[in-house]
């Protein structure tokens, strides 16, 4: 099973992650202090992102500036500008929590995505997402409909990754709004005006 942090992943499912990070690039406005939050031995947050980057992950062998779960993070309300978190809330039981911690530190944007679990099981190249019973790692995989009910509530725009059978434009395309048949969902939290 590969799971994205593996070495030797195919560089299809670093794609996959990657994309969220060049998302981020082209949705955060302004310069500011970015918290990047499970990324992983890859440390993607420190490399593509622009600003002040601070990341934290749940293993200690990831190397990142702190290590901490999701759903404690020793930072204080509002610490950060922004807060980037792609891929982690499946592997924790309680998501819920983990939301409620990514928006208690930011103080502008979450943004946030978790593998689609009724999307493709397969990526371009032949490649398997392990999901459900086949990922011991995933602890609270959702579909669309259990995205949307996650973050019901906040102030949030949706959008979904999807596979594009156009290879000029890359193997995946970024829409607005969930789509059943998306890889990833994604979702931008207004955490400013969460609180208000």
């Amino acid at each position: 099973m590969i799971e994205r942090v593996d070495p030797g992943a195919p560089e299809v499912i670093r794609d996959v992650f990657g994309a969220a990070y060049h998302w981020a690039c082209a949705t955060l406005s302004g310069r500011g202090r970015i918290l990047d939050v499970g990324g992983g031995t890859e440390r993607l947050g420190k490399h593509l992102l622009y600003g002040d980057v601070t990341d934290v992950d749940a293993d200690p062998a990831c190397g990142c500036d702190y290590t901490a779960s999701v759903t404690d993070l020793p930072f204080a309300d509002g610490a950060f500008d922004f807060v980037t978190c792609f891929e982690t809330v499946e592997h924790v039981a309680t998501p819920l929590a983990a939301v409620a911690e990514l928006v208690r530190v930011a103080s502008r944007v979450v943004l946030l995505s978790s593998v689609n679990a009724s999307g493709p099981t397969w990526l371009p190249g032949g490649i398997p997402i392990w999901k459900g019973a086949d990922n011991p790692y995933h602890l609270a995989e959702m579909d669309t409909a259990g995205f949307a009910r996650l973050l019901d509530g906040l102030p949030v725009q949706f959008f979904s990754l999807m596979p594009t059978e156009y290879p000029d434009c890359g193997e995946f395309v970024i829409i607005r709004g969930l789509h059943p048949g998306g890889i990833v969902n994604y979702a931008r939290i207004h955490a400013d005006r969460a609180r208000s």
